[in-house]
């Protein structure tokens, strides 16, 4: 008799907002064989295993996938497995106020962050210096924190951008010109 290990896959997260980035890792299976990788039976991507049976691939979750549990499989023809991964609500961002002056204080609040992840500001390409300096998400991944509006920026609108390393949600925020205080 020869033993055969048991497929499986793994999730590197379980759960995340439609467009997020998962990684498959699959042991077990067929070597050297073409394997899919399906999300709700529809065909996201391929890779072929290793001599050992052994994959390691990322995927995009579909940005049209609604709220709730949703399988991801991974088949190689012989074996099919699946994980349960479950998609929840899309990061986003407020900005009070949308528009001012050089100089404006703008709030930036968030939701749906990952839990306790240190949370970068951006002002177009920037990195801002933010109140509190250090940004920390909730166990619930939301947080707030204000920025002045850099005196070398043009009127116009820019985009404010909110990353917890993973995750990236955008707002635009429109100067109207120089402020004379």
């Amino acid at each position: 008799d020869q033993a055969y290990a048991v497929a499986s896959i793994t999730l590197s997260s379980s759960s995340g907002p439609p467009g997020s980035t998962v990684t498959v890792t699959g042991s077990g299976f067929a070597p050297n064989t073409l394997t899919v990788i399906l999300f709700d039976f529809s065909f996201v991507e391929e890779i072929t295993t290793s001599a050992t049976g052994t994959f390691t691939k990322s995927i995009t979750i579909p940005t049209t996938a609604i709220v709730g549990s949703h399988k991801i499989t991974a088949n190689d023809g012989v074996n099919s497995v699946d994980a349960t991964f479950t998609v929840g609500l899309l990061t986003l961002i407020t900005l009070t106020p949308t528009s001012g002056a050089i100089g404006t204080t703008v709030t930036v609040s968030g939701s749906n962050f990952g839990a306790s992840k240190t949370i970068t500001i951006r002002f177009d390409n920037d990195n801002m210096l933010t109140s509190p300096f250090s940004i920390t998400s909730t166990n619930t991944g939301a947080f707030s924190a204000t920025f002045k509006i850099p005196s070398a920026a043009l009127v116009g609108s820019h985009t404010v951008s909110a990353m917890d390393g993973t995750l990236t949600s955008t707002g635009i925020f429109n100067v109207s010109g120089i402020s004379l205080v």
